[in-house]
């Protein structure tokens, strides 16, 4: 295979299965490093107002920084459901970014591109 991971005469991309069949021990790693990553997403899955309180932010901190009142940061943070744009915000106003990642059952990992949320 070239450098640049296309594919050149007589070489050919193998399916996982393939892969699976030749090297079980890497199969065995992946499957540990798999693992280690779903630990890792439990260990940090905290609520928004969790994440607020541990930068040591108020609400009305908040509210000032999107444009909402103390009282509808405290029913956003107890919200089931949460509009993209209003998470971006509330997440912003924490100082970070917003990453939206979906991941599919064959392993697949797509970043989802939040640019033109407003």
């Amino acid at each position: 295979m070239s450098d640049d991971m296309t594919p050149t005469p007589g070489d050919e991309w193998k399916d996982w299965s393939e892969v699976a069949a030749a090297d079980p021990a890497f199969v065995a790693l992946v499957a540990e490093v798999e693992a280690d990553q779903q630990e890792w997403a439990r260990e940090y899955r905290v609520t928004l107002a969790a994440l607020r309180k541990a930068l040591r932010l108020t609400q009305v901190e908040v509210g000032e920084r999107i444009g909402a009142t103390q009282p509808e940061v405290s029913r956003l943070e107890r919200r089931d459901d949460v509009l993209v744009s209003t998470l971006r915000a509330f997440v912003g106003a924490l100082g970070a970014d917003l990453e939206l990642v979906a991941r599919f059952a064959d392993g697949h990992v797509v970043r989802i591109d939040l640019s033109d949320v407003a």
